[in-house]
């Protein structure tokens, strides 16, 4: 059995661990199996892919893509026929992008993946588009780290180049709302069962969401394998981002709305910053 991630684990997820149940692998979101349930829960979504596609075709040359994990971005972007570097910090979730590449030559030929941090990434430029996508923005908890690797992007673009990132646009009512609201998914993979409840708990002090989930695998003679994980997200402050952004000698060029989710009379937005060098 694996050791507990940095991120806590919560209520009923905390009581699973304590458990100790057999066949029970525990670690961050972003390591070994966890990956697999990451890709599974998250690797289909498809909402904010056109708007990167059409940023590529509007600015064109190399794109880097920071914390590009499996590769869900950046696939789509080779497959158009664009040069993607991908970097990331987790090694598993990189493992997983070069497995995909392994399978197509041709795309992997357009392909860098890089591991290293997105505050100081260890590549050349220019680029004529630097990515964070995902809203993975949010894994940079510290002001400092989030300048940083804003600064890191602006030196890293062309002259034309754009810094392009999304964000989760929410409420302290809806933060609220999560923490009491498990999300469940499950269904048949193959000869398998799998099933995976998903938790947040917002931490309104530190201004962090946690982040759990804890998946089941029943394979047809009735083994189960159990996958214990989590994250710890910051929640960022449209304001407070604008400002990290004008502070590192990048400008606001424009914003738009990748998606939207009702929360009663709220609505939780993912928001996509378009910046140009000040």
């Amino acid at each position: 059995m694996s050791t507990d991630p940095p991120a806590p684990f919560f209520g009923q997820f905390a009581a699973i661990r304590a458990l100790n149940l057999p066949r029970t692998r525990v670690g961050d979101i972003y390591e070994g199996a966890n990956t697999a349930v990451y890709d599974r829960l998250l690797g289909a979504d498809e909402y904010d892919v056109p708007a990167y596609l059409g940023l590529a075709e509007k600015h064109p040359g190399r794109i880097l893509e920071l914390a590009c994990g499996s590769g869900r971005i950046a696939m789509p972007l080779a497959r158009a026929g664009h040069e993607v570097v991908g970097v990331d910090l987790a090694p598993d979730m990189l493992a997983r992008l070069r497995h995909r590449l392994s399978t197509d030559e041709e795309l992997a030929s357009r392909v860098t993946v890089v591991e290293g941090d997105m505050t100081a990434p260890d590549v050349e430029g220019p680029f004529g588009l630097v990515i964070i996508a995902a809203t993975s923005v949010c894994l940079l908890h510290d002001r400092a780290d989030r300048r940083r690797a804003f600064a890191s992007a602006r030196d890293l673009l062309a002259p034309d180049g754009r810094f392009v990132l999304d964000h989760v646009a929410t409420s302290p009512g809806i933060l609220r709302a999560q923490s009491a609201e498990p999300v469940t998914a499950g269904g048949p993979v193959g000869a398998r069962t799998v099933f995976t409840i998903l938790g947040r708990l917002w931490d309104p002090e530190a201004n962090v969401q946690h982040v759990n989930f804890y998946t089941e695998i029943v394979d047809p003679e009735g083994g189960t394998d159990r996958i214990l994980g989590s994250t710890t997200k910051a929640v960022v402050d449209n304001a407070e981002l604008r400002e990290d952004l004008e502070a590192s000698g990048l400008a606001v060029e424009d914003e738009t709305v990748l998606s939207s989710v009702p929360h009663g009379e709220e609505v939780e937005e993912i928001r996509l910053l378009t910046c140009r060098r000040a």
